[in-house]
């Protein structure tokens, strides 16, 4: 079975999520994911975050994205238009939800930071094992 490479993209929603040590939690990510990329981002939905999203990720091509921040509802129609364009299924992003989850409910930044890093790896560790899921039409 082929190792997924996963490109993890970890954004501060404009330095809003405050219960996070994001380096930390930047070098946890890193220690579990020897062949991915980890990013740490200040407002990766904006048009300059995507753009620079988009050239990281043609350069490292990962296989799945898990992305750390805000509603992966949300993070995940931001980014489908910029995925598609670097070829990657939008179907291919597992989210995990670090500010309803973590910041707004977590005061203590420790706490928060141990809290944020369970759910990324949760979401990373369903991104190694998912199976890729392909879009198509079927004329009627």
């Amino acid at each position: 079975m082929k190792t997924m490479k996963i490109g993890t993209v970890l954004c501060t929603c404009g330095n809003s999520l405050k219960n996070i040590d994001w380096e930390e939690l930047r070098g946890f990510i890193e220690s579990k994911n020897n062949d991915g990329i980890c990013i740490v981002h200040n407002n990766a939905c904006s048009k300059q975050g995507k753009d620079e999203l988009k050239e990281i990720l043609m350069k490292e091509r990962p296989d799945r994205i898990v992305f750390g921040g805000c509603t992966p509802k949300t993070a995940g129609y931001l980014f489908e238009d910029m995925l598609k364009e670097v070829g990657i299924s939008p179907f291919q992003i597992i989210g995990a939800n670090l500010r309803e989850h973590v910041s707004w409910v977590t005061d203590d930044r420790v706490k928060g930071t141990q809290k944020a890093k369970a759910l990324v790896l949760g979401a990373y560790e369903k991104a190694k094992h998912d199976i890729s899921v392909e879009q198509y039409r079927i004329p009627i």
